[in-house]
């Protein structure tokens, strides 16, 4: 799809190919926006240097990954990094843009480079950097794998999961939304009854008097209310 940024990549290509000519570039997944791919290769001249593979199950896109010199992820808009960490957890080192859960899960020059979003040209130069520097793209990688391995542990994400839930409920129980609400006592003929504290949980029907009960005051109300749904 578009916002995966495979048009910056198809960019960055003209740049990486003048300096690295032995590059093959290998696009995996399939869609509506595959058609649009093939052909803006074939009139940048790069088709040839082009691998769609159409769709891959887990397994081919484990074993692409762990033949990877670079494993690329140009996207627009990422809500979160899992394609990054697939990539991690197959021992390659990762390009990423600096957007959505791409730039959270990637530390520039820690464990993976990060281009400036919408930039083809930040894009090619780090994919040539790790290209031309194997050792510190090897140092990468296994901070990488390190970082997998002690944060994305299930442990460690259930116990940060709990953390947020208790900041939310410390957060409600602090806040306005946690005053009790005033309830509303409303009489239909000679039977008066608490309706409750929202005018939605009052039954249907047409009501003459209701009272309206705050702390210790009681308030009448007066006239006709008509048909409440």
């Amino acid at each position: 799809v578009f916002e995966k940024g495979l048009d910056l990549l198809l960019d960055a290509a003209a740049k990486i190919l003048a300096r690295q000519q032995k590059v093959k570039f290998v696009i995996a997944g399939k869609g509506p926006y595959a058609k649009h791919l093939h052909e803006r290769a074939q009139q940048m001249g790069l088709y040839e240097r082009f691998y769609f593979t159409g769709y891959i199950d887990d397994i081919t896109r484990n074993a692409l990954f762990s033949t990877a010199d670079v494993a690329v992820f140009p996207s627009l808009y990422e809500p979160f990094g899992i394609v990054a960490l697939e990539a991690m957890a197959a021992g390659t080192p990762v390009v990423v843009t600096d957007t959505g859960g791409l730039g959270e899960v990637v530390r520039h020059g820690k464990n993976g480079l990060k281009s400036a979003p919408n930039d083809p040209e930040s894009l090619a130069d780090n994919i040539l950097w790790l290209l031309n520097y194997p050792e510190q793209a090897r140092a990468l990688r296994n901070q990488a794998f390190h970082d997998l391995k002690s944060e994305y542990d299930w442990g460690r994400i259930a116990a940060r999961t709990l953390e947020v839930y208790s900041e939310v409920v410390d957060e409600y129980q602090q806040s306005a939304w946690n005053q009790t609400r005033p309830e509303v006592a409303v009489e239909s003929g000679s039977n008066p009854f608490v309706a409750g504290s929202l005018a939605e949980d009052l039954p249907y029907g047409r009501y003459t008097t209701a009272r309206r009960r705050e702390n210790t005051e009681t308030t009448e109300i007066k006239g006709q209310m008509g048909d409440l749904q």
